[in-house]
This record gives C-alpha cells, structure tokens and sequence, in this order.
C-alpha cells in the first residue's frame, strides 16, 4: 500500500516476489519492475511532504529510486 501525507493512495498493487531472490533474500538476484501511480493532488502540501510504502505480506521488495512528477 502507498500513501501520501496519511491519505493513501487506491490501486497500487505491490505483488508477491517471483524470482529467486525475492524468495530466497539474494540481494544479487533481482528483478527490475516500475510502478507508477496517480497521487491525490490534495494531499500534497507546500514544503515537506511524505511518501509511505507498507507491504504487510508476501516476499519483500527493494527499491533505490523514488520520484514525483507532474503530469
């Protein structure tokens, strides 16, 4: 689940791992994959804002990059 500022954000789906390395913990064993979502104008504020990520279940997931940008 993502949120932004507390609201969170519908219909992003962060799936389980399939490769080896998101069952078994290699990090040398990875799959790139982009996401993309739409985030609610309305919870953006001026100055700081913050980005939650939560996945409760299923295999974990790394990411090194994060981004907004306007469409």
């Amino acid at each position: 689940m993502l949120g932004l500022n507390g609201t969170p954000v519908p219909a992003v789906t962060l799936e389980n791992g399939a490769t080896r390395g998101s069952l078994e913990g290699a990090r040398l064993v990875a799959q790139a994959v982009l996401r993309g979502a739409a985030l609610p104008r309305a919870a953006l504020v001026a100055g700081e804002n913050v980005i939650t990520i939560d996945k409760p279940s299923g295999s974990w997931h790394a990411y090194d990059a994060l981004g907004v940008f306007e469409r």
